[in-house]
């Protein structure tokens, strides 16, 4: 019974260490956060620094921090979002945020309030996805799509203006004596 036991135990940390190793390398943050007013977090997991460029404890230990961090035009959008998770119990947003570098990332928040036996709302279970090489990629391909129009735009003005110029041209040289 105890080389089972121990068995289970040597798998079952195995299998933690290798979830840990997956989860350490996605450019995601998982989070708990209270439903209280700003809903503050209460874990981040390690990978914030290399997501959000500033530790963990930081967020935990200033509620504010985060919320200082949303770019002032997506700031009242992603609040009232957050806030109306209580009646939804699940939200998803983008939005832009600065870290302290001053650098801003483009992140996709989830977020599912947790509730307990009684169906009494306790804590959020969120992530946090780094969605900004996403973001500039799509600007790009949008970018490289109205460059196309207008080149179609402009051949197809020079073509017709073209045209007409050697109709005005031959025209011309008709009524030009030879």
């Amino acid at each position: 019974v105890r080389r089972e036991m121990r068995q289970a135990e040597q798998a079952l940390r195995r299998s933690e260490e290798r979830q840990a190793l997956i989860l350490g390398q996605l450019p995601i943050v998982l989070y708990v956060a209270d439903l209280t007013p700003g809903m503050p977090f209460r874990y981040l997991s390690d990978t914030t620094e290399t997501v959000l460029g500033c530790p963990a404890v930081r967020f935990i230990e200033d509620p504010q921090f985060w919320e200082s961090g949303l770019h002032p035009d997506d700031r009242s959008r992603v609040l009232r979002q957050l806030e109306s998770v209580h009646e939804t119990g699940l939200t998803m947003v983008e939005y832009r945020w600065r870290g302290p570098d001053g650098g801003e990332r483009h992140l996709l928040d989830q977020a599912v309030v947790v509730r307990d036996e009684d169906g009494v709302p306790t804590e959020l279970y969120g992530t946090i996805l780094d969605v900004t090489e996403t973001r500039q990629a799509k600007q790009q391909l949008a970018h490289a799509q109205k460059m196309e129009m207008v080149g179609r735009l402009t051949g197809g003005i020079a073509h017709d203006f073209n045209n007409m110029l050697m109709v005005v041209i031959g025209s011309l040289e008709r009524l030009v004596p030879g």
